[in-house]
């Protein structure tokens, strides 16, 4: 920021007619003019620096939710990062920066005090704002950060951006839902600047606690005054309805929803593993039920081709001891649609064996019998006999079972 423009703000200090400096803002507070160098110079004499108290371990009224653990990681990240009027982006409302962070407390009472320094020389809106905050009017302020990811406290699911968030978060967060206090828990917090307030923001406990002056009788010159009441430094305004309670319902609030998280996460990560439990023992149940089933269906299927090969015995074919233990192994390995077509085949073996095997009825009428073979008797007589001609197939079961699946088509197709 250029010194040699030290105004910030869109309205330019002007004299008027008196000769007086006047100064207007956008704060909503009476200036009081400068009559004399005197008062300028002191003014831009003043010692920029305050102290305030950043942030702690627990839940805000927005809804989000800082651990120790992240806090301890992150407090370090503030240093450097600007100072601003109630978290506007303009840079002309920048009036200074933070200089250093440490953190205090251990557990529940963990926090991150932080020292900071106003560009009272470089900005007279930096002046005005020291003069409110040395006045009180300025007290309050409110941290600004990035998070990498937030937990809903209810689900425990996490995200990334506030587009992807579940119900809880969505609709409740700050909020109650079914009982239970729904908050975000923070997680790859990075501070990157600070709001200055003129009331309580989320974290009523981030204030201003101390303001630098100059001090004659010091033998520093500067010194840093507190400006916050002890009862107020650690203490929130108790509600009209419990005079008497000693203890701050604001500062039960954060304790109560640690440990509501904590139980939570712990219900959670006991639900997750109970689930991880049921889903091992289902997949072994899947895996024994499909074993039992394949050998009810191995079973069935050798059931049935023993059956074939019994059929195909009884019908005449007669199978040696490893043909049929060969073949009631094939039979067993076939699916629905192939036995069904092997079977089909058999039957009609079967069924040509049979009429090859029967001969003509008895009591049968004479008559003539045509044929158009070429060379061949045209009549014969219906009451004689043909001679039986052995088989002349060769004894292997492919060279039978060619034969007999010929004969089948023949009698189907009233083929001689």
């Amino acid at each position: 920021m250029d010194s040699a423009d030290p105004q910030t703000l869109d309205a330019q200090p002007q004299n008027d007619a008196s000769g007086s400096l006047r100064c207007t803002t956008t704060v909503p507070v009476d200036l009081e003019p400068l009559t004399t160098a005197a008062d300028m110079a002191t003014t831009l004499n003043v010692d920029p620096r305050f102290r305030f108290t950043l942030c702690h371990v627990g839940t805000n009224r927005n809804g989000d939710h800082f651990g120790e653990d992240e806090l301890r990681q992150a407090f370090s990240s503030a240093i450097g990062q600007k100072i601003d009027l109630a978290h506007s982006q303009d840079i002309k409302d920048i009036v200074g920066a933070i200089t250093a962070a440490d953190l205090a407390g251990a557990g529940e009472e963990t926090r991150i005090e932080c020292q900071g320094e106003l560009y009272t020389r470089e900005s007279a809106l930096a002046r005005l704002v020291h003069k409110l905050i040395a006045r009180r009017v300025i007290r309050q302020v409110s941290m600004e950060c990035d998070y990498q990811t937030g937990t809903c406290s209810v689900c425990g699911q996490s995200f990334r951006a506030k587009a992807d968030y579940c119900v809880h978060l969505k609709k409740y967060k700050g909020k109650e839902y079914q009982g239970k206090p729904v908050f975000e828990v923070l997680n790859g917090v990075r501070f990157c600047g600070l709001g200055l307030l003129s009331k309580e923001g989320a974290d009523p406990n981030a204030r201003i606690t101390q303001v630098a002056h100059r001090d004659a009788d010091s033998p520093k010159g500067d010194t840093l005054e507190d400006v916050t009441e002890p009862s107020q430094e650690t203490q929130i305004p108790r509600a009209a309805n419990s005079p008497n309670d000693d203890k701050p319902k604001t500062e039960q609030a954060p304790k109560g929803q640690d440990a509501e998280l904590r139980r939570v996460q712990t219900e959670n990560q006991r639900l997750k593993d109970e689930k991880q439990a049921v889903e091992s023992k289902v997949l072994e149940l899947t895996k024994q039920v499909k074993q039992l089933q394949s050998e009810q269906q191995a079973a069935a299927r050798r059931e049935r081709a023993a059956s074939l090969i019994a059929q195909l015995e009884t019908g005449g074919i007669v199978l040696d001891a490893s043909t049929k233990t060969a073949e009631l192994d094939r039979l067993a390995e076939l699916d629905d649609a192939a036995f069904t077509a092997a079977k089909t085949t058999w039957d009609f073996a079967l069924s040509a064996a049979a009429k090859k095997g029967a001969g003509a009825p008895p009591n049968k009428p004479t008559g003539t019998a045509q044929t158009s073979e070429p060379g061949v008797a045209k009549t014969a007589t219906a009451d004689v006999r043909p001679r039986d001609v052995e088989d002349r197939i060769g004894g292997d079961l492919q060279s039978r079972l060619t034969e007999r699946f010929m004969g089948a088509w023949r009698a189907r197709t009233n083929q001689t």
